[in-house]
């Protein structure tokens, strides 16, 4: 959900105080705006946007440009530079190749 918070770095600072020492924080997050979030979003505009939630493509264009409000290139530039000696585990998903664009999430364990 970080690509949600306008703050993303105050956000993970609380998170890491609200966990106990040695405690694990995980995070998901899609790759938006990689190449294949951008195919899917494509094909989801195509065939599902009028017909299930009734909304044109351009409303919906909106609706995704006003609500992810950070990328997913920030996030990750955040989180490795605050946490990179913490991080526990990363995987790109599903390809597990490490390269955003040929992936949709991105997931990322913290050890505190």
């Amino acid at each position: 959900m970080l690509e949600h918070i306008i703050e993303p770095e105050a956000f993970l600072e609380e998170m890491m105080l609200k966990v106990k020492k040695n405690g694990l924080v995980s995070i998901s997050l899609p790759i938006d705006p990689g190449l294949m979030w951008r195919c899917g979003r494509f094909f989801l505009k195509l065939f599902n946007v009028k017909k299930k939630l009734n909304i044109s493509n351009l409303e919906y264009d909106y609706m995704i440009a006003t609500e992810h409000v950070n990328s997913i290139f920030n996030l990750i530039s955040i989180i490795k530079y605050r946490y990179t000696k913490k991080i526990i585990t990363e995987q790109y998903l599903p390809l597990r190749v490490k390269i955003l664009d040929f992936n949709l999430f991105y997931n990322v364990t913290i050890k505190k």
